[in-house]
Order: structure tokens, then sequence, then C-alpha cells
């Protein structure tokens, strides 16, 4: 589907360059496109399925709605190596090159710091609460499913992160500055969330880190 961008970046002029336009616009090309036959959607869920042993997906699903594998082609070169015959069964190869929902919150809370916009909070909070409560209903499926072991840390700095996050709101909306102590606690938590695992990256650490920076 997003060949669909290139394609229009070739034919476009250069002032058509609406970000967020785009990916609506691809959001309906990517309907059309399986209404054609791509399996592009449909797939991703039935992987999950699989990994999870055909048990309830919800909290995999949280969890790899916000991550990405890694980019510049760094997956071939972290650990695992890829053969034509290699066979597809890991969270990265589940996990979408672009994060819709990762995207959406970090513009959430671009639109939330710039407006103070009440609606926007709560779904930050939503949001962040979701995330930072998820970890510990994965923990069940790992014991059921080895293979999504190999995110565990991954989904526990979302956890630690999210926390992080939804902190950060309560100090920008009370108008209170930082402590020290939670910023240097924030900072290490952000830093390792940033760090990849199972050749994945969570994808939500930017709009997280931007709230702990106007919290400061």
């Amino acid at each position: 589907p997003r060949t669909a961008a290139i394609a229009e970046r070739l034919w476009s002029p250069q002032n058509v360059n609406d970000i967020s336009n785009m990916y609506d616009r691809l959001d309906r090309i990517s309907f059309m496109l399986e209404d054609l036959g791509l399996l592009h959607i449909k797939n991703y869920e039935m992987m999950l399925r699989r990994l999870t042993n055909n048990n309830n997906i919800i909290p995999l699903k949280t969890l790899v709605d916000v991550i990405e594998p890694v980019k510049i082609y760094q997956r071939h070169f972290q650990g695992v190596k890829y053969k034509q015959y290699s066979p597809y069964t890991r969270i990265v190869d589940a996990a979408r090159p672009e994060s819709r929902r990762a995207r959406k919150f970090n513009e959430s809370v671009e639109i939330f710091l710039e407006t103070g916009d009440a609606a926007e909070l709560e779904s930050l909070k939503y949001w962040l609460t979701k995330w930072r409560e998820n970890h510990f209903k994965l923990i069940p499926l790992m014991e059921l499913s080895p293979i999504i072991r190999e995110i565990e840390i991954l989904s526990l700095n979302l956890s630690k992160l999210s926390e992080v996050g939804l902190e950060a709101l309560v100090l920008i909306n009370n108008n209170e500055p930082a402590p020290v102590k939670w910023l240097d606690k924030a900072s290490v938590f952000i830093e390792e969330a940033k760090k990849p695992y199972g050749q994945t990256e969570i994808h939500v650490v930017e709009g997280v880190e931007k709230l702990v920076e106007t919290a400061k």
C-alpha cells in the first residue's frame, strides 16, 4: 500500500506535502486494495492468532499495534539472518512497517500541547493507561507461547514508558514543575524504551518524550 505514496510523490507538485492528509488517503487506498484481494489487513490478526496458538490476541495486538520493525535494513544485521526459505513466524514478522496507532498518539500529543484540548487529554490518558496495564495481561500469553518472550522486555518498557507519560500529563495539567528525581527516572525509562528488542521498536517514545520535555 505504501507504494501509492511513492507514486504520488513522483507525479505531484512540490507543494503537495501534507503528511497527515497523505496517511488518511493511504488508509483509504489500503481498504481499496483489500477489496481487490490483497491480504495485508486480514493477515495481521491471523498471524497474531498463530503466535498466541489461537488464544486471546488482544494483549498482544495492543503491543504490536505500537511497534515497528527496525529500519534501514538493520533487521538483517540484528541476530537472525534471513534466507529465501526463512519462515516468517516471529513478532517482527507480524508488526506493520508503520504503526498507525503510534502515529495517531504522537499527533494527539502535538495537538494537546498546542491547544490544551480536553478531548485530546482524555485520549492520551486512555491509551497510556491501556499500555501501562497491558504487560501484565500479556504475561499469561507468554506462558502459552514462548515465542512471544522475545519481546517481553519491549512490553515491560512500554508499560514503564506509559507510566512516565501519565505522570507527565498530571504535571502539565496541574502546571507543576517536574521534580529533578522524576526527570532523572523519566530519562532512564525513555532511553531504555528507545532500544530495539526482537528487531522491533516502540514508536510512541517520541510523544512521551515531548510530554516529559513540556513538564520540565
